[in-house]
């Protein structure tokens, strides 16, 4: 199944606009730049399957700008992204909305190795990189981020159990999965299910979930 549309940075920037974000030209070259460099460096680590411009621009970073339809940006300081591998969901979040600090998570000493020289490399100070297991932040108990997100690769009540412990009470954790997982649409508390929008990659949905 092919993307929708988004061959290109134009493209992007197109789509970004009608998803409410209105990119300056510092943040369409870095766009660019991310996505060039995931294309190129992220496969052959087995970070991403997707080695071109138009597959990473469309599958991996289009669909976080679906956030948009989902919460109240000005309300989110801190976000997390939980599992975030290559980066793609949570370093455009971070390029999209720069006053945010965004934490990249993930268990993989690879994965954290590479999320650490891609932040260096594009000079993103408000990206830190956690190599941490999300299950063992999870049993912490610190709940000290406005957003948690996941690109979901576990079942929903994994997904969920995992997110909810990082959250404040007044946060958002949104779920990109898809859209046949009937998982993800439960009431499971203490993340009651609240909304689901579609992504621009078809059978890819964003799901919004409050504590």
């Amino acid at each position: 199944m092919k993307p929708l549309s988004i061959s290109g940075l134009p493209q992007f920037v197109s789509y970004a606009r009608t998803q409410g974000w209105l990119l300056s030209e510092n943040q369409q070259q870095r766009i660019a730049t991310l996505a060039q460099w995931l294309a190129e460096r992220a496969p052959p680590l087995g970070l991403s399957k997707y080695a071109d411009l138009h597959s990473v621009l469309s599958y991996a970073m289009a669909p976080a700008l679906a956030i948009s339809g989902l919460i109240e940006l000005s309300e989110v300081k801190w976000a997390l992204d939980i599992g975030a591998g290559s980066g793609s969901l949570g370093l455009t979040l971070s390029i999209i909305q720069p006053d945010w600090k965004v934490t990249l998570m993930d268990r993989s000493s690879k994965a954290a190795r590479f999320l650490e020289w891609t932040v260096q490399w594009l000079g993103l100070e408000n990206v830190t990189v956690q190599h941490k297991d999300a299950a063992s932040a999870a049993a912490d108990g610190a709940a000290q981020y406005d957003l948690v997100c996941l690109r979901a690769v576990v079942s929903a009540p994994r997904a969920l159990q995992l997110a909810g412990p990082l959250v404040r009470s007044d946060g958002y954790v949104v779920a990109w999965h898809q859209a046949e997982d009937n998982g993800f649409y439960a009431d499971r508390s203490p993340l009651p299910y609240v909304a689901t929008t579609p992504t621009i990659v078809p059978g890819l949905v964003a799901s919004l979930y409050k504590p």
